[in-house]
């Protein structure tokens, strides 16, 4: 005789219960975070990025890594264009969820599992650069222009 545990992941199955009640009662409304689309084609070594396009999807998120991006008004300032989420994946699992500021040009917060502060700096700061080269061609050619004069004039 097998365990109900056994036959059912009841983990994956409270998730997926819990995210049908709670969109059920939470109006959708879409989130365009078109500029960022293309993070989702990105090849990132050990991680992928998903795209949230609802607010369903940001809901779905605080769920899996038990923060709050789908509540708090992150919606909200994704609608406003002040900021995008895109969530981590690691082994096509839920794995860190970051905020990117339009403002400041980078991120202003990344998160792993129950809030805890994304570890990989390394790979933050290379997803903001990918994400500046896109977003901000001419700006990205200025700053790559003054670096490169600056390595010049130390050289000589």
């Amino acid at each position: 005789r097998k365990n109900l545990e056994d036959c059912v992941d009841i983990a994956r199955l409270h998730d997926v219960v819990n995210y049908r009640v709670r969109t059920k009662t939470l109006p959708f409304e879409p989130l365009d975070q078109e500029p960022v689309k293309f993070l989702e084609k990105e090849s990132l070594g050990v991680y992928k990025i998903r795209v949230p396009r609802s607010n369903h999807d940001l809901d779905y998120i605080s769920q899996r890594i038990q923060n709050c991006v789908g509540k708090a008004g992150y919606a909200e300032k994704i609608k406003a264009g002040v900021v995008f989420i895109v969530e981590v994946l690691k082994e096509d699992q839920s794995f860190a969820c970051l905020e990117y500021s339009v403002k400041h040009k980078r991120f202003i917060q990344a998160k792993e599992l129950r809030n805890k502060e994304f570890s990989d700096i390394a790979f933050l700061k290379s997803l903001e650069k990918t994400i500046n080269k896109n977003l901000y061609p001419s700006l990205w050619r200025r700053v790559q222009s003054l670096f490169s004069k600056r390595r010049a004039k130390t050289k000589a």
